[in-house]
């Protein structure tokens, strides 16, 4: 198995860092196939998420997301693609709330 962790202040509010979330959310169940259990509060959105080969959560509060990941054997050559992957989906989702 390999592991990474991204954790990242956001400098957003929450509402926008739930916002985030959300479509993250969205976009992980039908362009990943990710089966995402949400556990939703006032205070943060926890998802875990799996497939085959993949597993993790994805903890967001008023102030860090954070994706603590898990792949399986076959994903191993692809970790430092997807963690660049997930950088960079992060840094435009953040800049383009902060565009608006």
């Amino acid at each position: 198995m390999s592991n990474f962790v991204i954790h990242r202040e956001h400098g957003i509010s929450k509402a926008q860092a739930f916002e985030i979330t959300e479509d993250w959310i969205v976009s992980a169940e039908k362009d990943y196939k990710m089966h995402c259990d949400v556990l939703r509060s006032d205070e943060q959105i926890r998802v875990n998420f799996s497939r085959a080969g993949v597993t993790g959560t994805l903890t967001v509060d008023d102030k860090v997301f954070e994706m603590q990941a898990k792949l399986g054997f076959l994903f191993k050559s692809f970790l430092p693609l997807i963690e660049k992957t997930v950088n960079q989906n992060l840094d435009n989702a953040l800049q383009a709330v902060k565009d608006r």
